[in-house]
């Protein structure tokens, strides 16, 4: 059984005045809402064997603080900066070429290639994927490049947890 977490970067701080897209950083309420979805990943007894985070700031610190509620060294998390401005096949290749010593993953990126991903490796209809939010789906494989098509465990909207 191979375990993927689908996780969108926490609420950013739309007024970024000079800073590139790439390095726009969590707001006060994105921070509240990555320890929500690290709280939720915990409580489900969901935690990774391996993250791997987009390279944009936001999403490296959603990752940071996901890390630090799940008890995850935050220096071992991977940084792959084709997760930015990604597609669904990429996404898919990232899955697909993880080592197989890992059972549960966690990518940490952005909508809305994730939102995608969440709908085409489910093969449900997720109406919405707001910030912090989760998709965990179940995979019955052994390997990494088996998967197709997954049950959902879960979907956290963090939005409506509060």
């Amino acid at each position: 059984m191979k375990t993927l977490s689908l996780v969108r970067h926490a609420s950013s701080n739309l007024d970024y005045g000079i800073l590139e897209d790439f390095e726009r950083i969590l707001s006060n309420q994105g921070k509240i809402e990555s320890k929500l979805a690290g709280l939720k990943i915990l409580e489900m007894n969901n935690i990774p064997d391996h993250i791997i985070s987009s390279g944009a700031e936001r999403a490296i610190s959603t990752a940071c603080i996901l890390s630090n509620e799940l008890n995850y060294d935050k220096h071992k998390i991977e940084i792959n900066n084709s997760i930015y401005n990604s597609s669904f096949d990429n996404i898919l290749s990232i899955v697909k070429n993880t080592s197989n010593d890992y059972q549960k993953i966690m990518i940490v990126g952005h909508n809305p290639s994730l939102h995608i991903s969440s709908q085409m490796l489910s093969a449900e209809n997720i109406d919405n994927f707001p910030p912090a939010s989760v998709c965990c789906i179940d995979f019955d494989v052994d390997d990494w490049n088996l998967i197709l098509k997954g049950r959902i465990k879960y979907i956290y909207n963090p939005k409506t947890d509060q």
